[in-house]
């Protein structure tokens, strides 16, 4: 199938997937119990507030991203990956639980609207990129810091396939990154976004998750739990 025709076929399955949930609302509408899945989503500062946050550390410590949709990847326009990921950020940076003292995810340093570009914390080396062995201390409570901070969020990561999204650092802290496939308050706004939530859930949804992140980080070879 040539990449046209991809994007064709993802298109469609994405219009698909809007008229049904388009009818779902309407139907709770009617009903007279529609609450507003969105909300809640997408509550920072925009553009036209705060074109900036000041960077708290250096700039060789951070990592700058361009969010891009992918409509045969995940189903989402530019914009909508940019919003999706700077507000999981934002959920994750201001729910943390930690059993171990240490941080789990990146922190959102700035963001800018208009060029759909935000800029982290850098931490550490993914776990498909490794080329030496690392130790990875008190693993089984990070890996509980990582979902039960998911949950307080109500944010699902729906995308840790060998483990390319978790990385590790020299102190052997392990993070997530990277959500251009997530979930947020059980509201996917893709189908293929969608589809892997649905996975997710059949799979017992964040204390699954745990099993999840544990067979990804303990499949590597380069990984030796503390």
């Amino acid at each position: 199938m040539s990449w046209l025709a991809q994007e064709r076929d993802a298109a469609l399955q994405e219009l698909e997937h809007l008229r049904e949930r388009y009818l779902r609302l309407e139907k709770r509408a009617i009903e007279g119990n529609l609450v507003d899945p969105c909300k809640t989503l997408f509550v920072y500062p925009i553009q036209g507030d705060v074109l900036k946050r000041p960077l708290p550390i250096t700039v060789e410590h951070s990592v700058t991203k361009q969010a891009r949709g992918r409509i045969v990847w995940n189903g989402l326009s530019d914009d909508q990956a940019f919003h999706l990921e700077v507000e999981c950020l934002r959920r994750v940076g201001d729910s943390q639980v930690s059993l171990d003292g240490r941080s789990h995810f990146p922190q959102l340093l700035s963001w800018d609207a208009s060029a759909r570009t935000f800029t982290t914390t850098h931490n550490g080396t993914p776990l498909d990129k490794l080329r030496q062995t690392m130790s990875v201390p008190d693993l089984e409570a990070q890996l509980s810091s990582i979902a039960m901070t998911l949950e307080k969020a109500s944010v699902a990561h729906l995308d840790i396939a060998a483990g390319k999204n978790i990385t590790v650092d020299d102190a052997g802290t392990l993070c997530l990154i990277d959500f251009d496939i997530a979930c947020l308050d059980g509201f996917p706004l893709s189908e293929k976004i969608q589809r892997r939530y649905e996975a997710f859930l059949a799979k017992g949804g964040y204390a699954g998750y745990i099993e999840e992140l544990r067979r990804a980080t303990l499949e590597n070879p380069m990984i030796e739990p503390g």
